[in-house]
């Protein structure tokens, strides 16, 4: 079955991935980056494109502030909703067998948004530091969190919520979320 592994970028999602490609749980091949899924009007054509088709063995890895790309703009309210990336994500939700949602803290997601050369391993372009730095300062992510929370039970989608630090994935809960993003983590209980 399906996997959907979502946060914030710089939150560890890549990291978690090859965790389950290191362990051979999932296959590269299965994976499937946000941007490669589009609505396309007319299916014939996908073929020109590198957009992927969502299957039942798919791991799709979302940037939950890819909506703030698309406007190039800091909005607190209402991103998630009208995400159509996320909304074309979530219509699959009947293959996902287990849905994860990373939070990690804003000082090491903005150090990572410092440091990082590129936007993927596997994907050659750039990564805009200075872009996202000014995203994940401006953007408040309790709120996207909140927003996302709300979507996913509306929909009666369960979920996995992990604290992402270091390299190191715990559980966690809704109610921990702000203090996880400013580096506290409670054990779960």
């Amino acid at each position: 079955m399906a996997k959907l592994i979502l946060g914030p970028t710089g939150s560890g999602k890549t990291t978690f991935i090859d965790n389950l490609l290191d362990l051979r749980l999932i296959k590269e091949d299965d994976l499937i980056f946000g941007f490669e899924i589009k609505k396309i009007p007319f299916r014939i054509l996908r073929f020109w494109k590198k957009y992927k088709k969502i299957s039942k063995n798919s791991v799709i890895h979302y940037n939950i502030l890819n909506k703030l790309t698309k406007l190039n703009k800091n909005y607190e309210h209402d991103n998630l909703k009208d995400d159509q990336i996320l909304k074309i994500i979530l219509s699959y939700k009947n293959l996902f067998d287990e849905v994860i949602i990373l939070v990690s803290p804003i000082e090491q997601l903005l150090d990572r948004a410092k440091k990082r050369i590129k936007i993927e391993k596997n994907i050659d372009e750039r990564y805009d530091n200075n872009y996202w730095i000014n995203i994940l300062k401006n953007t408040y992510l309790h709120n996207i969190y909140i927003q996302l929370f709300k979507i996913l039970d509306e929909l009666e989608i369960k979920y996995k919520i992990l604290y992402s630090s270091s390299g190191d994935f715990k559980p966690t809960s809704k109610k921990n979320i702000l203090q996880n993003l400013e580096g506290i983590y409670q054990e779960y209980k």
